[in-house]
C-alpha cells in the first residue's frame, strides 16, 4: 500500500520508521532525557531521514512538525489499546485464547479499528513507555507495584512484634 492511498499520507514502513527512530533518540544512554525538544526531534528527523536513504521508495519526506504529530497520534491509539488490551486480559476467563481477548480489546478500544497492530508488536512493545504489563496468564511481565501489593498482602515493610 503506498503512502497516498493509507490514512494521512502514511504508510505502515513510515510509522514503523518514525517509531523506531524515536524509540532510538529517546533511549540513547548519553544523551539521556538531557535534551530539549526541539534537539529530540531533530535527532528524530535525522534518523528517520538515514531510514529514507536505505529504503528510497518509502515516500515523501517529512518535517519536524510532521513527525511531532504522528508520533502524537501513533502515542495516543498505541496507550489506549495497551490499556484495552491490558483491560480484557485481566477479566478473561479460563480458555479465552489470545484472539478472543485482542476481540475483547478491539470493543473496548472504540468505535474505530485499531489499526498499529505492526508497529505495535515490532516497535513499540520493545519499549518500556507500551510495554503490557500483564498479571498471571500474560506472555509478558507483570510488575506490580507497591499500591497492588500493600492491597493484596499486606505492607512490604516488617513490623515489629513484642518478641523482637
Amino acid at each position: 500500500m503506498s503512502a497516498s492511498n493509507t490514512p494521512h499520507g502514511w504508510s505502515e514502513q513510515e510509522d514503523m520508521a518514525l517509531m523506531s527512530a524515536w524509540c532510538l533518540v529517546s533511549t540513547n544512554a548519553i544523551v539521556g532525557a538531557n535534551q530539549t525538544s526541539a534537539h529530540l526531534w531533530q535527532n528524530v528527523l535525522d534518523q528517520y531521514k538515514q531510514t529514507r536513504k536505505e529504503n528510497p521508495g518509502m515516500g515523501q519526506q517529512k518535517s519536524s512538525e510532521s513527525l511531532r504529530q504522528r508520533y502524537k497520534r501513533l502515542n495516543t491509539n498505541v496507550t489506549k489499546w495497551v490499556g484495552a488490551y491490558k483491560h480484557a486480559h485481566d477479566r478473561a476467563t479460563s480458555g479465552q485464547s489470545k484472539e478472543d481477548i485482542e476481540k475483547t480489546a478491539q470493543q473496548l478500544y472504540g468505535k474505530s479499528k485499531f489499526t498499529h497492530h505492526k508497529v505495535f508488536e515490532e516497535v513499540m512493545r520493545h519499549n518500556t513507555k507500551w510495554k503490557l504489563k500483564l498479571n498471571s496468564t500474560g506472555s509478558t511481565h507483570f510488575q506490580p507495584d507497591e499500591d497492588s501489593l500493600e492491597e493484596s498482602c499486606g505492607s512490604l515493610k516488617r513490623s515489629r512484634t513484642s518478641e523482637e
